[in-house]
């Protein structure tokens, strides 16, 4: 396997996300928009969701479809993996896992920022304050980008604790003691 094959698939599994996500927000865009017909409304805050879906759907097909080539620009010289022992490919592959957990998280949390903020400028111009529940998606999409830029930067201090040598249990051998 080798850097670019390792980038392909992140990229894969990350479109797989993106589907998850734009599935999440089909009935809300679905009710949204029959809102919008029913009364006659604009949209306002509804089309946040219709934009998500749209993104997320997008991205989506964009990463499964064309995420060798993405990777190929990414990764010019196609470099075989160094041959690791069993406990070294284990880590190897977690600090993978803990990567793609990390662009994943910065996914939602662009997409949770892009929605707080464009209820915050909404509200604001019609003077109207924001619900406890609106600020903590605002901060919560703050903190989920320091976690997402963490964990795409490797996560070092996680990895390490999640794999730090136990010291082994050892057994002292009774010694033959005269009477």
């Amino acid at each position: 396997m080798t850097k670019r094959d390792v980038l392909s698939v992140a990229f894969k599994i990350i479109g797989v996300m993106c589907i998850y996500s734009a599935a999440l927000t089909i009935p809300i865009v679905i009710f949204s928009l029959a809102q919008i017909v029913d009364r006659h409304r604009e949209i306002n805050i509804e089309g946040i969701y219709l934009v998500s879906f749209i993104l997320f759907a997008g991205l989506a097909f964009v990463l499964l479809r064309y995420g060798e080539r993405i990777a190929e620009k990414l990764v010019p010289e196609d470099s075989a993996l160094p041959t690791l022992n069993i406990k070294q490919q284990e880590i190897a592959i977690f600090q993978i896992a803990v990567r793609i957990i990390g662009v994943i998280c910065l996914i939602k949390a662009v997409s949770d920022l892009f929605k707080g903020l464009t209820i915050y400028i909404l509200k604001t111009r019609y003077y109207e304050i924001l619900s406890a529940y609106e600020w903590g998606e605002l901060v919560g999409a703050i903190l989920l980008i320091i976690l997402g830029g963490y964990l795409l930067s490797g996560g070092k201090k996680l990895v390490k604790f999640a794999y730090k040598e136990k010291p082994e249990l050892q057994r002292e051998e009774p010694e033959d003691r005269e009477n």
